[in-house]
């Protein structure tokens, strides 16, 4: 019993200031530190809330983008089999097509001379003509050095005339001498680039059977040999109908300005196959009411952007002056349809536009053919 007392006394004794205070400073630091952590936590599970808020909002956006992105590849995919129409199925090839590798066909050399036309032989020549000149045509002073240049002129005979045979050979010979003065060669007439080149009657009957009759280059081709014995290649059909188009853009642009002059204008496209399929396959026509012109824009789209464009001169946002316009134009007893033209256009897009309602130019369009047909 007294051990057990002395041991009670030993374990009950008061502890020392210096214990007191280091065990109160432990406390402290823990206590500290467990706030602390408890801020901490806190402020990470308010951060986690924004985050799944965030990525709630993302994953809804993600939606709403793959729904518009699908919605635009079928929009894609319809306007490009309206340009470009539906594309054609490939043949799977067979099996023993897929054991079998071809090689790609070897590019053939070309010399200088193939890029030019072929000269012809005499036998070839049907006539022969000689231009002289002794003096320059500028200055008047007279011309040292004189020679000859030579050029084949080959040309076709329509098949209207009765001459015999229906392909021309002309043969140029033209004098040419320096003239000291000019300080240049001068010659009776002006020599081409080429050696052989093609006359006016051919190329006029080209743009005839490629874009009027709608032939392809290959068709041609064999029509001219085939009927002409003339020679030419894809190159050179797709060269004149490029230059002759540039010749007749002026007058192309001064057609549009007449039709557009007019009181009353009409657009319409129908369906046409252009040699590249890169244009579309529609052909939009312009015509007035006053005159029989009609201008043809053809490899275009049947969207309404080509109409609203700047080839034919509609405006794509003002659509109610331009109606406005048509119809103070317009007054006028029309000939057409015997009354009125904005009585007559009674039911149609124009009424909304005076009324000033919503217009598109659809409606534009439609009001302005309705009243001039």
């Amino acid at each position: 019993m007294t051990n057990n007392c002395t041991m009670c006394s030993r374990m009950a004794r008061e502890l020392t200031k210096k214990e007191i205070y280091e065990r109160m400073s432990a406390w402290r630091n823990i206590k500290k530190l467990h706030e602390a952590a408890r801020t901490r936590v806190e402020a990470q599970q308010e951060t986690i809330k924004q985050l799944k808020e965030e990525v709630r909002i993302l994953k809804e956006r993600d939606k709403e983008k793959d729904t518009l992105i699908a919605e635009l590849k079928l929009q894609i995919e319809e306007l490009r089999r309206m340009i470009f129409g539906r594309k054609q199925k490939q043949k799977k090839p067979d099996a023993a097509d897929e054991n079998t590798t071809t090689e790609p066909r070897p590019k053939a050399e070309r010399t200088p001379d193939s890029y030019h036309r072929r000269i012809p032989g005499e036998e070839e020549v049907t006539n022969t003509q000689q231009h002289s000149i002794d003096a320059c045509p500028d200055c008047g002073n007279p011309l040292e050095k004189l020679e000859t240049r030579v050029f084949y002129k080959e040309d076709i005979v329509l098949p209207d005339t009765a001459e015999i045979p229906l392909k021309t050979v002309i043969k140029h010979e033209v004098e040419r001498g320096w003239c000291k003065e000019c300080k240049a060669w001068r010659s009776a007439i002006p020599l081409p680039s080429a050696t052989v080149v093609l006359g006016r009657n051919v190329k006029l009957y080209i743009c005839y059977l490629a874009i009027l009759i709608r032939l392809s280059f290959s068709q041609v081709k064999t029509l001219l040999q085939t009927t002409y014995g003339f020679e030419i290649s894809e190159g050179e059909i797709s060269y004149i109908l490029e230059k002759e188009g540039r010749a007749l853009r002026p007058e192309y642009e001064a057609l549009k300005d007449r039709i557009r002059s007019q009181k009353g204008v009409h657009y319409d496209e129908t369906g046409y196959r252009a040699a590249r399929e890169k244009h579309g396959n529609y052909a939009w026509l312009m015509t007035g009411t006053e005159t029989n012109d009609v201008v043809f824009d053809c490899g275009k789209s049947r969207g309404k952007g080509v109409a609203e464009g700047a080839l034919w001169g509609v405006r794509s946002r003002r659509h109610h002056g331009w109606v406005r316009r048509v119809q103070k134009r317009i007054q006028a007893p029309c000939a057409l349809l015997g009354t009125s033209a904005p009585k007559a256009a009674r039911s149609c897009g124009e009424r909304r536009a005076l009324r000033g309602e919503p217009c598109t130019l659809s409606r534009c369009v439609r009001c302005l053919c309705g009243v001039v047909r």
